[in-house]
């Protein structure tokens, strides 16, 4: 169990076939996230992944608390 003070790391990164399933799925097929020539043209310089589908490593991370 972690107390206040301690440090957690957790690395995870994703593929673009996962973020290319995500933008399936979700619906949200903004070429920012899928588009090589459009993420290399935007203010990030390269495609970016979307926000909820970063937001899910945290449902991975917690349940590995949870069932310890």
């Amino acid at each position: 169990m972690l107390k206040i003070g301690d440090k957690f790391e957790h690395e995870y990164s994703y593929t673009q076939e996962q973020v290319n399933l995500y933008a399936e799925v979700s619906g949200d097929t903004n070429p920012l996230h899928t588009n090589q020539e459009a993420g290399k043209n935007s203010i990030f310089g390269r495609c970016i992944i979307h926000g909820f589908l970063g937001a899910s490593v945290f449902t991975k991370i917690f349940w590995g608390f949870m069932v310890c």
